[in-house]
């Protein structure tokens, strides 16, 4: 396969990642000859899923065809299906992937999912996405260096637990009780979450390490970033350039954790005041041992102490800004 050869103007699509225009390492997918295409209006999960006009029609069908390093990209839907019961601002007007997607371990390990719309509002916009089981992870990944991109969340009343968040990262075993975790090195960029109830968080990090969320949008989210270590420490985590916004009674924490190595949390914006729904009311919450580093945030308080609004414990702090334009000490 060369570069001038892919139809379809595959190259026009918004988000390919990587940063050398014109190189191989742009086109993620293209080291393994295996791109697949998802299309809910015109697709169908008995084709390939390798071109455009063969394309699977669920996204759950594309990622069971794939393989390791394989990318998937996601085609607006144009038809409009009802979001009522997870948000009344659209009722019927919003285009959404209905469905639970799993991400096996090892056999998808380096696997891309992402969205080509435009937007994240009108139908045919942009790719939204729910999922179908109240109790279910929207997404939830096992494997290793999953990257999940350009995608809009939403989410259902009824996913209040940890296997009922929209997206999880999972490693180790005690957690469901199952050894077929390895989630680690996974990337979620530039995806939206609206409000989400989760307590457990709209992304939950589930014992695994070397994560990557960013320049993603929480809006009116409970909870946004949940670091649980019920198994092992999550270590190693990077938590930058993203943004919460709504109203601050809507959310108890934006990023909360126990016991953490290694995360760094940096140039994020909390758009709203102090969190005010319940315990522990703070944009970041610490109830653990944690290492790592809060520098450059900007928050929508009018405090000038770190510690008024957030629960740090050990992690270093600086550069961190409140909505005044004054440094917080």
């Amino acid at each position: 396969m060369s570069l001038s050869h892919l139809p379809h103007g595959l190259f026009a699509t918004p988000s390919l990642g990587g940063s050398v225009a014109g190189s191989l390492a742009r086109y993620p997918g293209l080291w393994t000859q295996r791109i697949f295409f998802v299309d809910a209006d015109h697709g169908s999960n008995g084709n390939t899923g390798l071109e455009p006009t063969k394309a699977k029609a669920t996204i759950q069908a594309a990622v069971n065809a794939a393989g390791v390093d394989d990318t998937i990209y996601i085609r607006p839907q144009a038809e409009t299906q009802g979001w009522s019961d997870l948000d009344p601002r659209y009722g019927s007007y919003r285009a959404t992937y209905i469905e639970n997607v799993n991400v096996v371990r090892f056999t998808k390990a380096g696997l891309s999912i992402i969205g080509t719309g435009n937007g994240w509002g009108t139908s045919g916009g942009s790719v939204t996405m729910v999922g179908a089981a109240a109790q279910d992870c929207t997404i939830d990944v096992h494997a290793a260096f999953v990257n999940i991109e350009n995608i809009q969340f939403g989410w259902r009343a009824q996913q209040t637990n940890q296997t009922g968040t929209v997206i999880r990262l999972i490693n180790g075993q005690t957690l469901d009780d199952t050894a077929s975790h390895s989630a680690f090195g996974d990337t979620v960029s530039n995806c939206w979450f609206d409000r989400s109830g989760n307590v457990w968080g709209a992304i939950l990090i589930a014992s695994s390490a070397g994560h990557l969320i960013e320049n993603c949008t929480f809006d009116n989210c409970n909870v946004g970033v949940y670091l649980d270590s019920s198994d092992t420490t999550p270590d190693g985590v990077f938590i930058r350039g993203n943004t919460w916004f709504g109203t601050a009674s809507n959310t108890t924490v934006c990023i909360v954790m126990a016991d953490v190595d290694d995360i760094c949390i940096e140039r994020n914006i909390f758009a709203h005041t102090c969190p005010s729904k319940g315990s522990p009311n703070k944009y970041v919450s610490v109830a653990g041992t944690a290492y790592g580093s809060y520098f450059g945030n900007i928050v929508g308080s009018t405090q000038t102490a770190v510690a008024t609004d957030h629960s740090l414990n050990n992690l270093s702090s600086g550069g961190n800004m409140g909505k005044t334009g004054s440094f917080l000490t």
